[in-house]
Formats: C-alpha cells, structure tokens, sequence
C-alpha cells in the first residue's frame, strides 16, 4: 500500500513539474517579444515643387472628433495590433500559508487506532506549519510546505488491542505501560488541487445562467493536495508508572530520518481579497516504525510504520505586485472569464439587433429612434429626403423642392409673395398681390395675353405656368402643386373663367399613342382641380395635341400641360 501511494504521488508531481515548465521556442526562431508601442499616423511627404489645395469637407453638426490613438500591445509574429487596454491584468498566483494543529501518531504505543486519549497521558500535542502555494491556473499548484509538532503515545492493559499489548509484553514492554514522547521536522513538495474548481463551480456558473441571474463570486473552496518529502523525529521513551527513561534495550531513544508521504484536505473561507482562513486535516505516512520508539511485527508478522495526523486552523496571505489583479485565481473559476464574456457578447448582440421603431435599422446606428411606422429610411435611420430640405419625404408636400430651397414646415418652397413662384426661381419676389405673373415670377402686363384668346369680356389677357410631367407618365408631381393653386386662385378671382387644358408630349413615341398619353395628362390636372379646389368639371376642356407640335429644345419642356383662356 505505501509503495502504490508513493508512486502515485511521484507521478503526480512530475506531471506538476513539466506543467510549470515553459515549453521551449522551436528551433530556428526567435524568442517573440511583447512590447507596448503608440500607434501613430506615417508622416506623408510633402511635395516641393507643388503644393495642392484641397477642398476643405463639410463640418456636419453630429460629426465626432477622432478618437486619439490607444495603447496597444503588439508581437513580432503579428501584424495586427489589439488595445492593451481591454485585457485584464493577471490575477496573484502566490500564496502564503500558517497552521496551527493538534498532532496525533499511529504507532504500536497507541492508546486507541484513531481517536487519542488525554489519560493516563495526552495523546493529543502540537503541530505548526507554513506552506507557500504557487497555483498554475485556478485548479492546480504546487506547494512547498514545513511542519514541526511534538508527538506522544501510551500504551497499557487498557489499550483496544488486547492481544496486540499481550504480544508486546511477552516482547519486552513494561506490564504497567510505556509511554513515548517525540518531535518531528517535515519538508514536503505537494501537487495542489482546488477541488472547487474543478468538481463544483461550472454548475453555480451554468445555474446562475440558466436563471437569468448574476453568478455570485463564491466565499468558500474545498482543496487536497499529496505530495513527499523528509522526516527527521527524534523520540524517548518512558516508564508510564515511574516516568523514568526506559533503558531496557527493548526501545529505540535517539532520532531517525525517512520519507514521508503527507494527505491534506482542508476547506478555506474567503475573509478578504487579502486573507482566507481555514481548516485542515493531513496524514503523514512515513517509512518507518520508530517514531514510538518501538519496533513491532504485528500477530500477522507484518511491520506496520508509523504515522501521525495534524488536525487544525489556516492563516492564507494571497500575495502579488501591483502588476497583478487583487484577487488570486484560486477564487476564480477557469472559465469564469469564458462566460462573462459569452454574457457581454450576448448583451452586445442583444443590442445590435434591437430596433426600437422596427425601421430595419439597429439602434446601435439609427441617429431617429422615432422614425414613423412604414417610412423610408437611410442606412443611418434618418427619414429618406430627395430633396435634401431636412423633411422627409414622408411628411413633405414638395418632395422635389429646388436644390437650396428654403422651405416651411411641411416641406414647400417659401415663396414670400405668395405668387405661386418659390423664392428661388422668383425673379421678382416682391410682385404685388393680385399680380398675374410668368414662370420666373416676373408681372405681365395686356402685351403678354395669348393672341388666340378671344375673351370679349373686358377681363384682359391671362398667362397661365405650364404644369410638367416625367417621361411615359400622367400623374402630377408634388413640385406643381403651387402652379396649380396659383391657377385656381385666378380661377376664384374672375367668376365665369373657363380653360382650355391642352396635353404634349416629347417626340418619342409613334402620334396615336402620344395623342393618349397628351389626353391622359390633360384630364388627370383637370380632374386635380375638380378634386382639391372643387371646380365643375365643365370649366375645363380637355385637349391633346400629342407630339404633333414639338420645342426644339429638350424633351422635358414638351412633357407638359398648358392652360389656355376660353370666353
């Protein structure tokens, strides 16, 4: 049995060993440094024989100053460079413990096999220890450790093992009782486990996950650790009647060393990122029967070595530089960060997807998180505006305002006297009300009526602005809307007023289907203005002339409707 315990423990600390042992660069290659550099912009060259003036971008209100550049960490075997900044720094890896215990052996003078006994003499004594701890992740270290404590032992008629203390005094032992007291020195090298880790932390980790609550840090870590070292223990053996030194020759009085094999198990209570308290219970096999003074082939001719056990309280100090993080990584769980940042991930992704105002643009980017149900929108969830005025489309009666318009809250070009001409193409923004005006708003007088206008009713010569149209197409733009009204108000200003709306179209296309297409958009204005102004349908007439009669100049200026005066 103590042979299988050894070569279980010296294959335990090998495999510790080669662990802490960094793996060696490949041959040929060079060690990769780490190293913190400023990421800056190169320097460009100027030109000297010409120097070049740019145009200086739009400032626009929302833009962000650039960000500065960040500290990052870069290697020799990368090209990338990632922020240092986002990395935590390592936890503390080394520890310092203290132990106070109550020793107990297992030897031939044994009052009971387990329990001790403090009559006739006190089978429990002293035991102290200081151990430091160097952890390789959060589930495994090595710790080096050194204990002393006193030991002591009887034995008499009244011991359990009757037929053992029999045996003894047939060997030589005083029939009244012996009794020994010892010391011992122990250094020991041991494999380190946090068992908590290990066994019990990914379940609270899964369960605080699939409750949708936060994973506490937990307070308490059940470990173990095995390992082997030195014993040196020195022992006297005494007459338990008289107290006198037994010199009979039947016990051993001097020192002895030999291996010992030690087995703790202990629990820790987390006082503070500093300090954890604890309690601890270790056997300590050694190799030999001496340490009760007394060696004894049991009644199956078997030696048995002595052992003790140390039962007690622990003192640990986490140590670390400033360079470290103040928790230990014993009290973290190794994929405690794994998790807590699938749970950011999953948060961030959570809020890429969010779209408030279900316009098919992520909050994250949408600069409106109050676009109307059913608008277009922008990449960036700004209302789509043709006509660049600042309102969108969706809420803007003249979606094709002239470029640089200034425009009311509905969208309309100002058209400050109220002409039917929009600022921006008013020649004359100053006309005085009632005035008949041109397409550029400029006043007309008798010299501009229509020739083929015979009024005969004293009411003068009217000009009328043409309504235009896009190609193939009858239905009125947004644009025309002011002509229109501009229109109707001459309409309302001289009572009994008919037109003659007449269709044209550009010079593609055969004449029959322009001839419709000229009818089309004749009858979709008057029917406009039968709808919106509530004229009677039998002030208008409806005419096409089609492409019959054409500009030389561009298509677009043919695509019209023109109103003509009628008695």
């Amino acid at each position: 049995m103590k042979q299988t315990i050894l070569g279980l423990t010296l294959l335990l600390l090998t495999s510790c060993l080669y662990a802490a042992t960094p793996a060696p660069a490949p041959l040929g290659t060079d060690t990769v440094k780490v190293k913190k550099t400023k990421v800056t912009e190169p320097k460009k060259k100027e030109a000297k024989t010409e120097k070049k003036k740019e145009a200086k971008p739009e400032k626009k209100a929302d833009a962000k100053p650039a960000p500065k550049a960040e500290t990052t960490t870069t290697t020799s075997t990368s090209h990338s460079s990632v922020s240092s900044s986002k990395f935590q720094k390592p936890y503390k890896t080394w520890a310092l413990t203290l132990n106070g215990s109550f020793t107990n052996p297992y030897t031939d003078l044994k009052y009971r096999r387990f329990l001790g006994v403090s009559k006739p003499k006190n089978e429990y004594q002293w035991g102290v220890g200081v151990g430091a701890i160097h952890m390789f992740d959060g589930a495994f270290g090595i710790m080096g450790q050194f204990n002393a404590g006193a030991l002591q032992g009887v034995a008499d008629s009244n011991m359990d093992s009757k037929f053992d203390y029999k045996a003894m005094v047939a060997s030589g032992i005083d029939p009244s009782g012996n009794y020994f007291k010892g010391m011992f020195y122990e250094a020991s090298a041991n494999l380190y486990w946090d068992i908590t880790n290990t066994v019990f932390g990914i379940n609270r980790m899964l369960r605080a996950r699939n409750s949708g609550k936060d994973y506490k840090p937990r307070w308490v870590s059940l470990y173990s650790y095995a390992g082997i070292g030195i014993n040196y223990s020195s022992v006297k053996v005494y007459h338990l009647k008289t107290g006198l030194l037994d010199n009979s020759g039947t016990f051993f009085n001097g020192s002895t060393t030999s291996l010992v094999v030690p087995v703790g198990l202990g629990v820790k209570f987390k006082l503070s990122k500093l300090v954890d308290l604890g309690l601890e219970g270790s056997w300590h096999f050694t190799f030999t029967d001496k340490l009760d003074g007394l060696e004894y082939e049991h009644h199956n001719n078997k030696r048995r070595d002595d052992s003790y056990s140390m039962i007690g309280a622990t003192l640990t100090f986490k140590l670390g530089t400033k360079k470290r993080d103040k928790e230990h990584i014993e009290w973290r769980h190794p994929q405690e960060g794994i998790y807590a940042d699938l749970d950011r991930i999953e948060k961030r992704v959570d809020k890429l997807y969010k779209d408030s105002d279900g316009d098919g643009v992520s909050d994250v980017f949408d600069k409106d998180n109050e676009t109307p149900e059913g608008q277009k929108v922008y990449g960036d969830g700004t209302g789509v505006d043709s006509d660049r005025d600042g309102i969108p489309d969706e809420k803007d009666v003249e979606p094709f305002s002239d470029p640089g318009s200034k425009v009311d809250e509905n969208g309309r070009a100002v058209d400050t006297d109220d002409d039917g001409v929009p600022d921006t193409r008013d020649l004359e923004p100053n006309t005085p009300k009632g005035n008949l005006v041109d397409a550029r708003g400029r006043s007309l007088n008798d010299k501009f009526a229509d020739k083929n206008a015979d009024m005969g009713n004293g009411r003068g010569g009217f000009f009328f602005p043409s309504v235009y149209f896009e190609f193939n197409k009858d239905d009125i733009q947004r644009q025309y809307e002011s002509e229109l009204q501009a229109i109707a108000k001459t309409l309302r200003e001289n009572q009994g007023l008919t037109l003659k709306v007449v269709g044209y179209c550009d010079q593609r296309g055969t004449v029959p289907y322009n001839d419709d297409l000229g009818m089309r958009r004749a009858k979709q204005v008057i029917d406009y203005m039968v709808r919106v102004y509530g004229f009677q349908p039998a002030q208008f007439e409806a005419v096409s002339v089609g492409n019959r009669v054409t500009e030389k100049a561009e298509n677009w200026i043919n695509r019209r409707v023109d109103f003509v005066a009628k008695k």
